[in-house]
């Protein structure tokens, strides 16, 4: 959820837990109320307080997710708030009979079972946070590259320099397109080395000291290919 979606929900989960005791103080018939009813009323309660509190800390522990991301943990905890509110009314409403073990039991088991599914997804959805990321960061470090590769074959207009930046281009264009940890030094070397040739291609350096700067690229991107390779 997004800053706006998580203040709405907070507030909305606040709201319904006033209304729980708006509703179950004074509304409910409270004749003959015994254990359940008050038992039911607390752990209706804690089950509303509980799924607030929890997604708030989904908040601060997966607050880069996406929507689609930070939803995965909002799921066992609109069952756990439905189901709790349902079998804790149930007791509310109806007045009769001694059912104190069986309502503490079922809300404790409820609980720790909500949260030991909340954790591991919440885990789960920082994980996949963590891997977009870093995938998004490797594919636009290539894109740069690709980028910069067309502008240099813009600025070289004819030529043994435009028909090296040429096959230069094509092979970066061929090559694996994900940036690797591995290679990231080769990568921005070889980033460099491309903005270096078009200073030099548009401040008319000699032809003979661009070629040499485009082997040095070819060479550090051949570097780059053959760690990937190694790698798989």
């Amino acid at each position: 959820m997004n800053r706006n979606g998580k203040s709405i929900f907070s507030i909305v989960m606040v709201a319904f837990a006033l209304l729980w005791c708006l509703v179950v103080l004074v509304f409910v018939d409270k004749t003959n109320a015994a254990f359940d009813y008050w038992a039911g009323f607390a752990f209706g309660l804690v089950t509303i307080l509980a799924t607030l509190i929890v997604n708030l800390v989904l908040k601060f522990r997966i607050n880069r997710a996406s929507l689609e991301i930070s939803m995965i943990p909002v799921v066992p905890s609109m069952a756990y708030l439905i189901f709790g509110v349902i079998f804790n009314g149930a007791f509310v409403l109806v007045k009769v009979g001694n059912h104190k073990a069986l309502i503490v039991v079922i809300n404790v088991l409820a609980l720790l079972a909500f949260l030991v599914v909340f954790y591991f997804l919440t885990v789960y959805a920082a994980r996949v946070t963590d891997l977009s990321e870093k995938v998004g960061y490797k594919a636009f470090l290539i894109t740069q590259i690709k980028s910069e590769m067309g502008i240099l074959l813009a600025v070289c207009k004819k030529g043994e320099i435009r028909e090296r930046v040429m096959a230069l281009k094509t092979k970066v264009d061929y090559s694996d397109n994900l940036a690797q940890s591995v290679t990231q030094n080769e990568e921005n070397l070889f980033f460099n080395q491309i903005k270096s040739i078009e200073e030099s291609v548009q401040n008319n350096v000699s032809e003979e000291e661009i070629l040499k700067q485009i082997s040095e690229a070819e060479n550090t991107w051949n570097i780059r290919n053959a760690k990937l390779t190694t790698v798989r």
